[in-house]
Parts: C-alpha cells; sequence; structure tokens
C-alpha cells in the first residue's frame, strides 16, 4: 500500500517539475527521489512498521534514506536506462519511474525491515 501511495506522489511531483517548471525529465528525478522518500519514511512508520526503531527520528530517518537510497539508486539507473533506450514521448518518464519502482521494490522493504526498523514485525 506504501509503495501505491508514494509511487503516486512522486508521479505527481514527477509531472509539476516536467510540465509545469519546465524542468529536464532526468534532473526532475532527483527531487522527486527525496520527497518521496521522506513521504515513503512517514507512511512506513505510521502505517507499515507501526513502531520505532529506538532511534531518534533524524536518525531513523538517515538511516532510511540510505538504506532506500541503495534503492534509489537502482531504481534510478533502471529510469535513466529507460529513458536513454526508447523514444522520447511524454509517456516515456512514467513508465520508466514504474519499471525502476517495481524493481527497487523488494530491496528497499527487505533493508527498511531489517536495518531501520530491526525486529519489527512489518
Amino acid at each position: 500500500m506504501v509503495g501505491s501511495v508514494v509511487f503516486v506522489i512522486g508521479s505527481t511531483i514527477l509531472y509539476l517539475e516536467i510540465h509545469e517548471l519546465g524542468m529536464n525529465p532526468f534532473w526532475a528525478q532527483f527531487p522527486m527521489l527525496l520527497l518521496s522518500m521522506t513521504c515513503s519514511w512517514l507512511l512506513n512508520r505510521w502505517l507499515t512498521f507501526r513502531a520505532k526503531s529506538g532511534l531518534t527520528w533524524w536518525r531513523e530517518w538517515f538511516r532510511f534514506m540510505i538504506v532506500n537510497g541503495i534503492g534509489a539508486i537502482i531504481s534510478s539507473g533502471t529510469y535513466t536506462l529507460i529513458l536513454f533506450l526508447t523514444h522520447k514521448s511524454s509517456f516515456m518518464p512514467y513508465f520508466a519511474l514504474g519499471v525502476g519502482t517495481l524493481v527497487a521494490l523488494s530491496w528497499n522493504y527487505l533493508g527498511s525491515k531489517h536495518v531501520v526498523w530491526r525486529g519489527h514485525r512489518g
């Protein structure tokens, strides 16, 4: 559920950056990832794991960002590869975002469960 909500948030941010702010689709992914990952941390903290990690909120956020940053590299690499290999259409950044998100999903969940919220069920 959290992944679906964050995908909608990320897609909305990406749309606004590209179509309203005129950003290049490649560069638009970076602020989108930071904002999406922060939303993901909050939603996972409140809904998925429902438990405190025992860390201060900023250390928990930082650990989450490191773990999910690796997932973001996986996602970003997939996104960039798809943009590079395909024709330039207005739909392609969203398709690339979806594929990148699916590729990184397992890594992000397992990393969050075993590194950020160790020992908590989720």
